[in-house]
């Protein structure tokens, strides 16, 4: 029995990487998704439309959107989208209420850029444009497609705890631990890291939760489930008025794990728990 059966979800980065792995596994729990990326180029969406042709899952074009049928059951639909800018993800949202007949439950950032740049090397000094840009893609695209997606599921009838969707969100050990280099991408994980609590907070009161998951590198293991468990139990304190009993109906059933690696096993297996 599919445990994700009423869940409608968008996936910004989706074609690929993370994003690819975040959208097969809810597909597999029976989840209709829409892949929201800014590179839709038929190579790097390819191996995603394989799959689904491999397991039977039905595929949404265009003109699948332009139908008046709503699409039941397990599903993937594309959108091209820029994240960071706003017409372009109402755009996707529409399509998304198009398709599947009903505003989303789970919007799952994954959309995201990263450099390597140090403050001052023997070039001079970073790049105030790729900084710029790092943190427009990462931090600014996330919180874009959040508040949007937001203001669509507070449209959704509540279910019986309460609870209208959930915003997973992708930072990484780099918020906590960031290398030489790194300034930009840490800069710009420290920022999701940062709008989560305050984020879920505000949201609370329309029955949203809002998460967010570190992948992280295998040296940085002890640090990262440390971090982790801390953060998990202060969401859950700032979720508390809403039960986990709402929060397993729109992630399925293993809610806590998918909380720290929402995409299939990659993230557990980094953290050697799988």
């Amino acid at each position: 029995m599919a445990t994700l059966a009423r869940t409608v979800a968008l996936v910004s980065g989706g074609a690929s990487g993370l994003g690819a792995a975040t959208a097969r596994h809810l597909i597999q729990q029976g989840a209709r998704v829409m892949v929201a990326d800014l590179n839709m180029t038929s190579e790097r969406v390819q191996p995603l439309r394989d799959w689904a042709v491999s397991q039977n899952i039905r595929l949404l074009d265009e003109s699948d959107t332009l139908s008046s049928c709503y699409a039941q059951g397990p599903c993937l639909a594309f959108c091209p989208t820029n994240v960071t800018k706003s017409d372009e993800v109402n755009h996707a949202l529409d399509q998304l209420e198009r398709v599947f007949g009903e505003p989303l439950n789970v919007a799952v950032s994954c959309a995201g850029i990263a450099i390597a740049q140090k403050t001052l090397s023997k070039k001079g000094p970073h790049d105030l444009d790729d900084f710029i840009e790092t943190m427009m893609v990462n931090t600014v695209g996330s919180f874009n497609v959040s508040r949007l997606a937001a203001a669509r599921m507070q449209e959704r009838e509540p279910d019986r705890d309460g609870l209208r969707g959930c915003i997973v969100n992708t930072a990484s050990i780099a918020a906590f631990e960031g290398q030489i280099g790194q300034v930009a991408y840490s800069a710009s994980k420290g920022g999701i890291v940062g709008m989560t609590l305050p984020m879920a907070r505000e949201l609370s009161r329309y029955g949203i939760r809002v998460m967010t998951i570190v992948s992280p590198r295998n040296e940085m293991k002890s640090a990262t489930i440390h971090s982790l468990t801390i953060y998990h139990e202060r969401l859950l304190v700032c979720s508390k008025h809403h039960s986990c009993q709402g929060c397993r109906r729109v992630l399925g059933k293993n809610w806590v794990t998918l909380f720290l690696a929402l995409v299939d096993s990659v993230i557990l297996m980094s953290l050697g728990l799988s």
